[in-house]
């Protein structure tokens, strides 16, 4: 199954970097300190592997999320640097939570420890990438 998805709510620090015209330089900062995985917006495509239980963005890129429930109504999945990623297959609303051992600190902006990234998806019948 493909999916496209459009953001609806994103973190409060990533709002902010957004609101300051900080965009750049809090990718980079984030990147330096070894971050950039955590905090950076998840993909707005993605490819649901039903066979192998297996959920990628869809341009291949990152870390396969393992399908851990599969019901009619809800797909529950976790990569093992503790993301979680919950589609509700009747609404289409995605979320990606994300979590870090800590807080932490990147140009001022505190990161917490867990946070969570929202969007609204919907079947797609042409390729991602």
């Amino acid at each position: 199954m493909l999916l496209d998805c459009q953001m609806t709510k994103q973190p409060p620090f990533w709002s902010i970097a957004q609101g300051a015209g900080k965009t750049t330089e809090f990718i980079g900062a984030a990147f330096e300190s070894g971050y950039m995985g955590l905090i950076y917006p998840p993909d707005k495509t993605w490819s649901i592997d039903f066979g192998k239980h297996e959920i990628m963005a869809g341009d291949g890129s990152g870390i396969p999320y393992k399908i851990a429930t599969l019901t009619e109504t809800n797909i529950r999945a976790f990569n093992k640097y503790q993301g979680e990623f919950t589609l509700n297959r009747l609404s289409g609303e995605l979320q990606i939570y994300r979590q870090a051992g800590s807080n932490i600190t990147i140009m001022g902006l505190t990161i917490p420890s867990s946070f969570s990234w929202t969007f609204r998806c919907s079947r797609s019948t042409s390729p991602l990438i």
